[in-house]
């Protein structure tokens, strides 16, 4: 498989409206037949928003401010060539009408890798986020900035990997965090529950493993 060339930021022009998403926000739209964005409908919740991606399409904003754009590019499409995508996610630049003055989002078309299962599209929106806390050349610390990434810190970690395969329908956090707990009292109700982080990171073993073609005998190791 040939690697992908990296793609650079693009300009998308959106329509001035009371739509915009407020910063680490979210809003889905369309382009009109002039090829301008039109907003429909925002929420700063980022599980709302996943509840119901699949009616917004693939493409949706995202409030972020301009001075933060070339870095999250950065961030995010570093981590999509450490994970050996075959396809990155496009980002544009956002200005309002045909001008050039900017707004404070960009338009975001995953990676086809992204919109392939729940939990990536639920981890994904996170790293959004993430990607605004990106300074320098850590690569790792941005994602400990979003408290559903801290407390599911094991599961990032073994996802980014390499261990990204997964065929459980849920969001991240209740996946790794809350359900883990949950089955484990189901499981054993009279019993006592010792390590709560160690029942995690076994759920955690047991729903990421690698792609059904990569060998097992070599791993990525997690990027610092």
């Amino acid at each position: 498989m040939s690697t992908p060339k990296t793609p650079t930021i693009q300009v998308a022009h959106v329509k001035p409206n009371f739509w915009f998403p407020s910063q680490d926000g979210f809003a889905r739209g369309f382009f009109d037949n002039k090829n301008i964005f039109c907003f429909t409908g925002n929420t700063h919740c980022r599980e709302v928003f996943w509840r119901f991606r699949n009616q917004y399409g693939r493409q949706y904003a995202f409030g972020c401010r301009n001075d933060e754009v070339e870095a999250m590019a950065k961030f995010i499409w570093t981590w999509e060539k450490r994970l050996k995508l075959p396809s990155y996610t496009t980002i544009h630049r956002c200005v309002r009408g045909h001008g050039n003055n900017p707004v404070d989002c960009i338009l975001v078309r995953p990676a086809a890798f992204w919109e392939r299962t729940p939990i990536r599209r639920s981890f994904f929106t996170a790293m959004l986020r993430a990607a605004r806390r990106f300074y320098g050349s850590n690569y790792i610390r941005p994602f400990m900035s979003q408290k559903i990434l801290v407390q599911t810190e094991y599961a990032v970690k073994r996802f980014l990997s390499g261990y990204h395969y997964s065929t459980v329908n849920g969001q991240w956090h209740e996946t790794f965090y809350n359900r883990p707990i949950h089955v484990a009292w189901q499981q054993s109700p009279w019993g006592t529950i010792n390590s709560y982080e160690s029942i995690r990171k076994k759920a955690a073993d047991k729903i990421l493993r690698l792609p059904p073609k990569q060998k097992t005998t070599k791993t990525n190791k997690t990027a610092k």
